[in-house]
């Protein structure tokens, strides 16, 4: 009786070292996996940063330019309720261009730096 007690314990063993397997590969694989976001993550904030700042200086040179032609002097910014909504926009602009920064500098300061690629640093 007792060995068939025995012979009857060797499933649960068998299907606990399987779901024990199954937990280090899933967690080996997780650790991959966040290895990679992070420096893909690395690899798209530093592109997305350069592209970021062409494109808020765009809008900044745009918003100038535009400003200056619909407004007759900087005393319409306080006088006229069109100058008055500029207003709105250029702390609105200031305060999305604050965020974007702390956002810069916090956040990206946990990634991993880019490593140039290899034909890059391969010398001549």
């Amino acid at each position: 009786m007792s060995g068939s007690s025995a012979f009857s314990s060797w499933p649960f063993l068998a299907h606990s070292l399987r779901l024990l397997a199954l937990a280090l590969l899933l967690a080996q694989a997780r650790r991959a996996a966040a290895s990679a976001w992070r420096h893909f993550a690395a690899a798209a904030t530093s592109r997305l940063s350069l592209l970021g700042i062409v494109c808020v200086g765009a809008l900044l040179t745009s918003g100038l330019i535009n400003s200056r032609n619909l407004l007759a002097g900087p005393r319409d910014l306080v006088a006229t309720d069109f100058g008055r909504l500029i207003l709105l926009k250029i702390g609105l602009f200031a305060a999305m261009v604050a965020i974007a920064a702390v956002n810069r500098f916090n956040s990206a300061r946990g990634l991993p730096r880019r490593r140039p690629c290899a034909p890059c640093t391969a010398t001549a």
